[in-house]
């Protein structure tokens, strides 16, 4: 899993170590710059990793099957977000994407739910619901005017739906 950004690349990956880590390169993909796998305590930041983003904080944030991580980009960890205890399903983000304020937006693939956290990890809001339509979201984008695109697999069909203002 990879994404590139105007100056460096990023990927994801394990089979160089025992553990999952998050790779950056130059952009030509020849030198490898850093690798990110553990904080500085020692703790492995990724267990099952699947899409990789860098905010406007130039912090990594890193989806995995169960949680969102933000890794500074030095290697130390941010937050973890994994806590609905307010709902009876189980938390599976599947995609998210950041927006200009550094804000995440997760959606949630099994309950067809998309939040908005702040840039810290906090829960901010539920913004859109299966009541909404949202069934099965797997990928999300912000455009330039604050749009949220959200892509349905089960509908097979783009969103676009204003969340802010």
């Amino acid at each position: 899993m990879e994404f590139a950004s105007i100056n460096r690349k990023y990927c994801l990956g394990g089979k160089e170590y025992t553990e999952s880590a998050l790779f950056e390169y130059t952009p030509d993909g020849n030198q490898r710059i850093q690798i990110i796998s553990k904080d500085s305590s020692g703790k492995i930041l990724f267990s099952t990793p699947t899409i990789v983003q860098q905010n406007k904080n130039k912090d990594y944030i890193v989806c995995e099957t169960t949680k969102i991580v933000a890794v500074s980009s030095d290697g130390n960890l941010r937050w973890e977000y994994s806590d609905y205890t307010t709902r009876m399903e189980d938390f599976r983000p599947f995609a998210f994407c950041c927006d200009n304020f550094s804000n995440v937006i997760v959606a949630d693939f099994d309950n067809g739910i998309i939040d908005i956290l702040s840039r810290e990890g906090k829960f901010v809001s539920t913004i859109l619901t299966q009541r909404d339509g949202i069934v099965k979201p797997y990928a999300l984008s912000v455009d330039e005017d604050d749009y949220l695109w959200i892509g349905s697999s089960l509908k097979k069909e783009i969103m676009i739906f204003r969340y802010l203002g």
